[in-house]
């Protein structure tokens, strides 16, 4: 009889046909189609284990080099520093578990416990752990649509130079870019959740106090199309935000000086919206951070650089306008906040 796999079914069926006693061994070996040895292997396969399966093969192939106590010891030396080189590793194993491996015995090892190498992550080691605990227990007090995330962002020619390109094997990818800034974009803007970029202003150098005072006064608190009526009359229109509790009604900017002083204070008491500071070194926790990233990305893409100077206003303009409502709920999310 030729060798083929006979299913396992099969043989749970034919073992019910000799257990019910109207056959005899002959005809059932006749209907199964398989040989005498095949029968008394499943029968005694039953009997020992309840299946007629074949058993999984444990510890096949090469023994491991390390033990797993060792494997877990390299595991907690990777999360207490994960930045050690594979020798850091090796001259630990050698000093404190005696034992001699290769690198590449090592790095499989993580590999095997999915811990791969990746790109570090730079933490602020002045933060502190505390005040950001305070901050996430505090802020969700908040349903995040009352949140507006606000913060500057700053670049020049050198900033938006390309990152990555194509060249023969061997060969250096060159292009020429400059290495010397001679204008400085500096723009503000506002995001809220489901809404996108709801107000934006781009200056040259750095933003000033003043600026940005004028910048809440312009595109936060009145509705933009108001912005040629005198203050007195500004209060019979809608604004962009609402006073506490409602919608848009949290503003939530980092520790930066510009941020802080009487006049943002009188600002937001006049509209009876709150202020909610970042704590220290915690971008993070702002989602309009991930917002610049998006922005970062298509004007390296667009090469500011090389654009006159009205044209790299209207592009930066233009950037601020890219974030869409849906792509809120990720930036929210992404910095921590609770969409419910």
């Amino acid at each position: 009889m030729p060798n083929r796999r006979i299913r396992d079914d099969l043989k749970e069926a034919m073992l019910r046909l000799e257990q019910r006693g109207r056959d005899s061994t002959k005809e059932i070996l006749k209907i199964g189609q398989f040989s005498r040895s095949t029968l008394i292997r499943a029968r005694k396969r039953k009997h020992l284990t309840g299946s007629v399966a074949k058993a999984q093969a444990i510890g096949c192939g090469r023994p491991r080099t390390l033990a797993q106590a060792d494997a877990d010891y390299l595991v907690r030396l990777a999360r207490h520093n994960p930045t050690l080189f594979l020798d850091e590793y090796k001259d630990r194993l050698e000093r404190y578990r005696y034992l001699a491996v290769s690198l590449s015995t090592i790095h499989r090892t993580f590999i095997c416990a999915r811990m791969n190498l990746k790109a570090v992550q730079k933490m602020v080691s002045e933060r502190c752990p505390l005040a950001r605990a305070a901050y996430s227990h505090h802020i969700f007090i908040y349903p995040a649509n009352y949140l507006i995330s606000i913060d500057e962002v700053s670049k020049d020619e050198c900033t938006y130079a390309q990152i990555f390109g194509r060249a023969e094997v061997g060969m250096w990818c060159e292009v020429s870019q400059p290495f010397t800034w001679k204008r400085r974009l500096t723009g503000v803007a506002a995001l809220a959740l489901g809404k996108g970029t709801i107000g934006a202003k781009v200056v040259e150098g750095s933003l000033c106090r003043e600026s940005y005072v004028k910048f809440l006064q312009d595109s936060m608190v009145c509705d933009p199309t108001c912005l040629l009526l005198e203050s007195a009359d500004l209060a019979m229109y809608m604004p962009l935000t609402t006073p506490y509790p409602g919608p848009q009604s949290v503003l939530i900017m980092d520790n930066a000086r510009i941020h802080h002083g009487p006049e943002v204070e009188q600002l937001a008491a006049e509209y009876g919206v709150r202020i909610e500071y970042l704590p220290a070194y915690s971008p993070d926790f702002n989602p309009i951070e991930q917002a610049f990233s998006v922005i970062k990305s298509h004007l390296r893409r667009v090469g500011i650089h090389f654009f006159n100077e009205d044209a790299a206003y209207y592009e930066m303009y233009r950037s601020f306008q890219m974030i869409s409502p849906a792509m809120t709920y990720g930036f929210f999310r992404h910095s921590g906040y609770f969409l419910g």
